[in-house]
């Protein structure tokens, strides 16, 4: 008997962005609820269209003065910052995305041996 694995599908809006999801397996409808919910608290701390966010808070007080923001506000600055400080050239100078400075650590997954994006 063959069983077929369990299959949920969502469409949302996140991040300037329609994001489809789709998920398979026993927990498939929980995985896309958690990356909806994950999706909805990203955008909500990094979105510069939300007056609320931490980005938008830190843009209105450049120069003026210090806010609080959540953790996942400091991880992702600090990471650009050391991205931002990186040469992503190739030995003939020119800007190389495939570049192994691209690759963030946890995320190497999404790319194949050949360096492409894998989308499957």
């Amino acid at each position: 008997m063959i069983v077929k694995a369990q299959e949920a599908k969502r469409t949302t809006f996140a991040m300037g962005t329609i994001a489809h999801l789709r998920a398979y397996g026993n927990n498939a409808e929980e995985a896309i609820n958690h990356a909806v919910e994950r999706l909805n608290e990203i955008d909500d701390k990094f979105s510069v269209f939300k007056p609320e966010s931490d980005i938008s808070g830190i843009n209105a007080e450049a120069g003026n003065d210090a806010i609080k923001i959540s953790n996942d506000t400091l991880f992702l600055l600090k990471r650009a910052k050391e991205y931002s400080n990186k040469d992503f050239h190739n030995d003939k100078g020119r800007p190389d995305i495939r570049h192994e400075h691209h690759i963030i650590p946890g995320y190497a997954g999404f790319l194949s041996e050949s360096g492409k994006c894998d989308h499957r």
